[in-house]
């Protein structure tokens, strides 16, 4: 049995693939394609657990850390749980191949853990696969800007993706041959979309087709600059302490954001002149996945890459209305649309909080 490994890098879709693939169990079934279950009363529906083969509780994703259903004390047999479980549905269904996919599992796995996770993947099977979609430097922060926000207030540095020292250690662990990394841009993609690249290059053997395939009605949201502004202020002034902790109350903003932003007509955040080049001249990854796997991103400056090397802005104090545009009126309305919605109406110190948005100057730094 093959297993086909998905490691993200984050940003690239796998949001998408991952509903995709769990609403087409059957059909991926039916050609021989395992994609398995979590266990019962896991909340992912990724396969995020995989992380357990090669880091500590403390180093983990946000997305594990944060859930009550996850300790320190019981992790290890978290993790050993679901390994087994996938098992199970090996035994069970005898499958050609399987497909695991989680973003988290795009980070550096430590030269010590480099035998536990190949001896994992080799009770999975026979031969192991192991995919990366990377997007542009530039692109990949501006969206990560917005991730940020939904669980902290703090505006990350300008700076680029590290995918010279994930990809490594995985070419380190598992061997060259076995690891291969694509391009994530709409023009790149097999009919512009992940799924359809995805089954093209690495299921296209076992007979699967996207055309055949569920697509869930949900998508990944997105809200524009002027709502990542609100977001950063929101958690500065009510969670100002538990940064990079998603709370309940900050999500519901943000659905009222992309409502918001659907009706007023927010377009998607902008980084400002200079910012994007100062981010993807950060490192000299690209020059090194472009040597490395052929993978190039579209008009990106290589030849200055090459000859001025790669620099780093300041580590100073980085302002969000620094790096990207926000439209000042275009705030004030969806502040407005905020002040009459029910996610202001049942808290008073939210309501509060709006109303003085409202009055005071938005302009204000952060």
């Amino acid at each position: 049995m093959k297993t086909i490994v998905h490691i993200g890098m984050p940003k690239t879709g796998s949001t998408a693939l991952q509903a995709c693939f769990a609403k087409s169990r059957q059909e991926l079934a039916s050609h021989g394609v395992l994609y398995p279950e979590n266990v019962e009363g896991c909340p992912f529906k990724n396969h995020r657990l995989l992380v357990g083969s090669f880091l500590k509780f403390g180093s983990m994703p946000r997305h594990i850390q944060s859930r009550e259903e996850y300790t320190k004390e019981n992790i290890d047999e978290k993790y050993r749980e679901f390994v087994d479980h996938v098992h199970v549905q090996i035994d069970r269904s005898s499958p050609e191949a399987m497909v695991l996919s989680s973003e988290s599992l795009f980070r550096r796995i430590p030269p010590h853990k480099y035998r536990p996770v190949r001896r994992m993947f080799d009770r999975f099977g026979h031969e192991t696969r192991l995919v990366a979609y990377l997007r542009r430097p530039s692109e990949y922060f501006v969206s990560m800007l917005q991730q940020n926000f939904r669980a902290s207030h703090e505006v990350k540095q300008p700076v680029g993706p590290q995918f010279r020292a994930v990809l490594r250690s995985y070419l380190e662990c598992f061997g060259v041959p076995v690891v291969s990394a694509e391009l994530f841009h709409r023009d790149s993609l097999t009919d512009r979309d992940i799924v359809s690249d995805f089954c093209a290059r690495y299921l296209r053997e076992y007979g699967v087709r996207a055309r055949k395939l569920r697509v869930p009605e949900h998508a990944n949201e997105s809200v524009g600059s002027e709502s990542m502004d609100i977001l950063a202020r929101y958690r500065q002034s009510f969670h100002a302490e538990r940064n990079n902790v998603a709370t309940r109350d900050t999500m519901e903003l943000f659905r009222e954001l992309t409502r918001a932003d659907r009706k007023l007509g927010a377009g998607r955040p902008r980084l400002r002149p200079g910012i994007a080049d100062l981010v993807d001249l950060s490192r000299d990854d690209p020059l090194w996945v472009r040597d490395r796997f052929g993978v190039q991103f579209p008009d990106f400056d290589y030849a200055r890459l090459e000859k001025s090397g790669a620099k780093r802005a300041d580590q100073g104090q980085w302002r969000l209305e620094d790096l990207v545009e926000i439209d000042r009126e275009l705030q004030r309305g969806i502040f407005a649309e905020l002040e009459r919605s029910e996610w202001a109406a049942s808290d008073a110190a939210r309501l509060e909080w709006v109303n003085s948005a409202l009055k005071g100057s938005l302009a204000d730094a952060l």
